[in-house]
């Protein structure tokens, strides 16, 4: 998988980010959809939001504002995936039981820092840091 020519082009050429989708195993969980939007996206209580993520068993269907920039981009992926994967699991790890919103944003951020953009080996990483 290449992301010389950047995060923001793999998802426009097909509306989704192909190289993600079915990529992220982390032995528990599948991004099954990764899809750019130029809808809103709410969360629970009706703010606005970078993305949203419906979690269907292990399955993963994310979807990302299209006016993002690469860095945002990747960081909403970290985010969303952290965050799927605690409400997907059966029984969560520690790590991130306690855990709120602003907390996966501050992780988010961390591991973009750290790892850089978003792929399936550096999410599997973050995933496994967290005890998945």
């Amino acid at each position: 998988m290449h992301y010389h020519g950047g995060l923001r082009r793999s998802l426009e050429s097909a509306g989704r980010l192909s190289t993600l989708v079915e990529c992220l195993t982390s032995r528990h969980f599948k991004i099954f959809e990764v899809r750019l939007t130029a809808q809103p996206l709410l969360d629970p209580i009706e703010r606005a939001g970078s993305a949203q993520t419906v979690v269907s068993g292990a399955r993963f269907h994310i979807f990302i504002r299209a006016d993002l920039d690469e860095r945002e981009l990747s960081v909403s992926l970290y985010h969303e995936v952290l965050e799927a994967a605690t409400v997907a699991a059966e029984s969560p790890p520690d790590a991130v039981l306690e855990l709120n919103e602003g907390y996966f944003e501050q992780a988010a951020q961390s591991a973009h820092e750290r790892l850089g953009i978003a792929s399936p080996q550096t999410l599997n990483q973050l995933l496994a840091e967290f005890g998945f």
